[in-house]
């Protein structure tokens, strides 16, 4: 080939790459056109399903809405009677309802809670704090053993009836006065380490 063979080839090529781009920007333009038609709303295409029963066929003829050429949609179902009814949905009403009563008990646990949680910051308030040696030591020993390193107050007091731990932040163990007067370090480590 020679050099004139070679720019004709060139221009012929060059002609060609100028129209596939105009193409391609004129397909890019239907492709944007086509993303706007998607993106709109339903509601435009859409119409509300109307029920109808025709006389001449016992089915049952659903209007749904337009398809994508703009024509109606209808549905046809097969009945084995005249009176085919859509059944509604009779519960709709209860939920509204039953959310507002679960709502309100779970506002009656709260308030309960936060009264139980007054009254015992009430009774420590009442309770002393325990220093006696074995109580101390016993607490110590069993903070060790279960690897707790924060502290552990103990508090013992006639208003309470049970030992327990009150506290999420600064846990408080609260005993009975009388539990320290019968019980021996090895029983108070095991009431401890239940806790």
């Amino acid at each position: 080939m020679n050099f004139d063979e070679l720019f004709a080839k060139y221009q012929t090529l060059q002609r060609e790459n100028r129209e596939l781009r105009r193409e391609i920007s004129a397909l890019k333009g239907e492709q944007n056109q086509l993303k706007k038609e998607v993106d709109k709303p339903l509601e435009q295409f859409e119409t509300k399903a109307e029920v109808s029963m025709p006389e001449s066929n016992p089915g049952l003829v659903i209007n749904s809405g337009l398809d994508s050429t703009g024509i109606p949609r209808q549905i046809e179902l097969a009945s084995s009677s005249q009176n085919t009814a859509i059944p509604q949905e009779e519960n709709s009403g209860y939920y509204g309802w039953l959310s507002i009563v679960w709502l309100i008990g779970v506002l009656i646990v709260i308030l309960y809670l936060a009264l139980v949680n007054t009254s015992i910051s009430l009774r420590l308030k009442k309770g002393k704090k325990s220093n006696e040696q074995k109580v101390v030591q016993a607490v110590e020993q069993c903070k060790l053993e279960v690897g707790v390193h924060s502290e552990i107050p103990v508090y013992c007091s006639d208003q309470i009836k049970t030992p327990s731990l009150f506290g999420l932040i600064k846990p408080k163990l609260l005993l009975p006065q009388n539990m320290l007067d019968y019980l021996t370090a090895e029983e108070m480590r095991y009431v401890f380490l239940h806790e």
